[in-house]
């Protein structure tokens, strides 16, 4: 039996998707035209780059103040810029199973990079056992390094955790990352330092009983294969992304009922609350490291959101006002967001 969370994922995504859409509406945009049902923010520094985020089953980008489709699929979600902004890679969804993908930015010249799906009979216990999860990838800022969660080398019967694999050039083949089996538990959402050398991520854990599961952060040094904890405790802590100067590391942490965004010194130290909404979820770092965007609750759907970030001449980091980007209907919060230059 597959962990609980992985298993029925894309499940809650599909549900999700025609949940909101039939509250809300469906989206009308066609590949790049505007969204008539896009709201921008009020901010008039509204910031620049372009965020992808994931909506009723395909990808669209919001860019300095618009946004727009670039994928026709139907079960696309988690999309994560290259590096230099040409290219994004992102998952699509099928039977049981799910591929990487990877297409031009305007969504043009898409190609599968796994091959998951497996052979046989549709809803078998062998296929069943064949198939293979690729999950939440994220694309390393310096160069063409995609890591990924998959429980792909785990057997049946067994329960299957996702570990992390490393893709080390497009379509190259993925080798799982040893560290990252260590604590025996599915890991998600990992997020690259900089420099692809490090990466953090999301590592769930048991607590007295199989009822008492959260998550919790750790960091890997690619490299010399160290896992170091970065926030353990007994609060979830998820959705991490490091900042791209380096310094810092973005996340959720749940306190009681509530969710907000917290940020830590990327080498580890104290934590600090920059928001105090209790209804978000997802980080993405501006590429100045100024801002960090998050997705809040706005009624039945939910609504793109940033943070000003900043550090004082003591050293400590504070988050400043609040302020709406966009809002869109069917927005599938799991897939997260990237925001590029």
């Amino acid at each position: 039996m597959r962990d609980e969370r992985r298993a029925s994922r894309p499940v809650i995504r599909v549900s999700l998707f025609l949940a909101i859409a039939l509250c809300l509406a469906v989206f009308a945009a066609g590949c790049g035209q505007p969204d008539p049902l896009f709201t921008k923010g009020a901010a008039a520094d509204s910031p620049s780059g372009k965020i992808l985020y994931a909506a009723n089953g395909d990808i669209y980008e919001w860019d300095n103040g618009s946004s727009h489709q670039i994928t026709h699929d139907g079960d696309a979600s988690s999309p994560s810029w290259s590096g230099n902004g040409s290219q994004f890679v992102f998952v699509r969804t099928g039977n049981a199973y799910s591929d990487l993908w990877v297409a031009n930015a305007d969504g043009s010249n898409a190609r599968k990079l796994t091959a998951d799906q497996p052979q046989g009979q549709i809803g078998t216990a062998d296929y069943v056992c064949d198939a293979v999860w690729a999950l939440d990838p994220a694309w390393s800022p310096s160069g063409d390094d995609i890591i990924f969660a998959s429980d792909l080398g785990t057997s049946c019967p067994d329960i299957r955790p996702n570990y992390l694999w490393l893709m080390q050039g497009l379509g190259e083949i993925p080798h799982r990352v040893p560290a990252s089996t260590t604590n025996g538990d599915t890991v998600e959402h990992p997020s690259f330092s900089p420099d692809g050398s490090k990466v953090v991520f999301d590592q769930r854990t048991t607590g007295d009983s199989a009822l008492q599961r959260w998550t919790q952060l750790w960091t890997i040094d690619l490299n010399s294969g160290v896992l170091k904890p970065l926030v353990v405790t007994k609060n979830a802590t998820y959705d991490a992304s490091w900042s791209p100067d380096g310094k810092w590391i973005a996340y959720i942490q749940r306190t009681g009922t509530s969710d907000d965004v917290w940020v830590i010194p990327a080498a580890g130290g104290k934590a600090v609350q920059v928001t105090h909404l209790g209804n978000v979820t997802q980080t993405a770092w501006s590429p100045d490291s100024t801002k960090i965007a998050f997705f809040q609750v706005n009624g039945l759907g939910f609504q793109t959101r940033y943070v000003d970030f900043s550090v004082g001449a003591n050293g400590a980091p504070s988050g400043g006002g609040t302020h709406t980007l966009f809002s869109a209907s069917g927005v599938d919060t799991t897939s997260g967001l990237s925001w590029t230059k």
